[in-house]
């Protein structure tokens, strides 16, 4: 599966490697202990899309459904330089597309709340919403990272 317009293909080999070249490019976001190692090795069973500029991945999406009714983006991340150039957008639409042939009527997502000053987590929730997102509940303990969660969810 390959959209020439997006260079978002869908990847199966080489996941792993992928996604860790582009999480360490994210310190901000994926900086705490473990990050890296655990989206690494928890996408190697899920649909995962990447989108491809400049020469390699700089784009990364993974999906986990979750039953008859949803599916979560479990990763989403663009390396910093290839920001607000489209390319989450695009990754999203992907992920979306998979889950509505799918039959499912809701995306969720968990990101950090903005209980959290940090800007990046500020642009990253304005992101969701701009995308459809509603943000539903903040769960205080739900991440290893000590962040509050905030949990996310858009009608298909």
């Amino acid at each position: 599966m390959n959209d020439e317009s997006t260079g978002v293909r869908e990847v199966s080999e080489g996941k792993a490697e992928i996604c860790a070249d582009i999480l360490r490019d994210l310190p901000g976001w994926f900086g705490f202990p473990g990050a890296v190692e655990g989206y690494s090795r928890s996408i190697r069973e899920l649909p995962t899309w990447i989108c491809e500029a400049g020469g390699g991945a700089v784009g990364i999406v993974s999906l986990k459904v979750h039953g008859r009714f949803s599916a979560e983006i479990h990763l989403l991340a663009v390396k910093r330089e290839w920001h607000r150039r489209g390319i989450g957008r695009a990754l999203l639409d992907r992920a979306e597309t998979r889950a509505r042939d799918l039959g499912l009527p809701f995306l969720t997502l968990k990101t950090v709340a903005d209980e959290d000053p940090d800007p990046g987590y500020a642009r990253t929730r304005t992101f969701y919403l701009t995308m459809g997102f509603y943000p539903l509940e903040v769960f205080k303990t739900l991440f290893k990272s000590g962040d509050p969660c905030l949990f996310m969810v858009k009608p298909l």
